[in-house]
């Protein structure tokens, strides 16, 4: 678990440099969901130092933008092929 922003800016940089060498991260927002011991969920979140409401409501938009697309593009392919979408 990171003890601090900075350990948390550095596990970002690192899972996104094994995904895409060689690039730098400017801007992160995490979001996960976990369930305690009870079994009650709870969100948690964690942004880059310094983020406004503004970046951070602009990345979630895009990244549901891109999965939306994504599926919206598996649903079209599938029914050009004849197939239902999952």
């Amino acid at each position: 678990m990171p003890e601090s922003e900075d350990d948390s800016d550095n596990l970002i940089s690192q899972f996104v440099s094994k995904l895409d060498p060689g690039a730098m991260v400017t801007k992160y927002v995490m979001v996960a969901e976990g369930i305690d011991n009870d079994g009650d969920r709870a969100s948690y979140t964690a942004t880059h130092e310094g983020a406004t409401s503004w970046d951070v409501i602009g990345l979630l938009i895009y990244s549901f933008a891109r999965e939306f697309a994504a599926i919206v593009r598996t649903t079209l392919e599938a029914e050009e092929d004849g197939d239902e979408a999952g």
